[in-house]
């Protein structure tokens, strides 16, 4: 038992904290479960195309391209596999990671109100940014079988916007509601 007494000291010592936040049990809304869903098909679906891109396409696919969109870099296809294992990984970390929201870092000072509505907002973006990471990873690998299919290899030249897209604009969201929240706590 004397085992415990460090332990036991950490929690009283975050308890008189002002730092120290609730660790609550964040409910998952209706829109989060379809963001689960979005990303476990992608993560389905990316499996299923990498597999089928590496029966049909050549051993040796395009793997880099410049900024003109031309391929500069060839590699062996089994790197098709590259953005299904990342997005798997990336799906169940973000995931075990959306379960913890008491961790993350936030624009505001948390208090016992308003950490219920900050924790879900923010577990709400890492379930959204794991569904874009996903769809970044399927735009990546389709980009990468049409060059592979076409005899002047180029990008579709929409990647790049897509990545973007996914990767700016759901923290653009997430800022707003943020700063809304905030806003709508200093006026009550």
């Amino acid at each position: 038992m004397l085992f415990l007494l460090p332990l036991i000291r950490h929690v009283n010592l975050m308890s008189q904290n002002k730092n120290y936040r609730p660790r609550l049990q964040i409910t998952e809304t209706e829109s989060d479960k379809i963001w689960n869903r979005i990303a476990l098909i992608g993560i389905i679906g990316l499996w299923l195309f990498a597999i089928y891109a590496f029966v049909v396409l050549p051993e040796t696919v395009p793997i880099h391209f410049g900024l003109d969109g031309n391929a500069n870099n060839w590699g062996n296809k089994i790197t098709l596999f590259i953005f299904p294992v990342l997005a798997t990984i990336f799906y169940f970390s973000l995931g075990k990671l959306a379960t913890v929201p008491h961790i993350y870092n936030y624009g505001s000072t948390l208090t016992e109100e308003n950490a219920y509505a900050h924790y879900s907002l923010a577990a709400k973006l890492i379930r959204v940014m794991r569904a874009c990471l996903t769809l970044i990873f399927i735009f990546c690998d389709v980009d990468i079988y049409f060059a592979a299919t076409e005899t002047n290899p180029t990008t579709t030249g929409w990647l790049l916007p897509v990545i973007i897209g996914f990767a700016i604009v759901p923290n653009i969201w997430y800022l707003y509601r943020s700063y809304s929240m905030k806003k709508a706590a200093k006026s009550t």
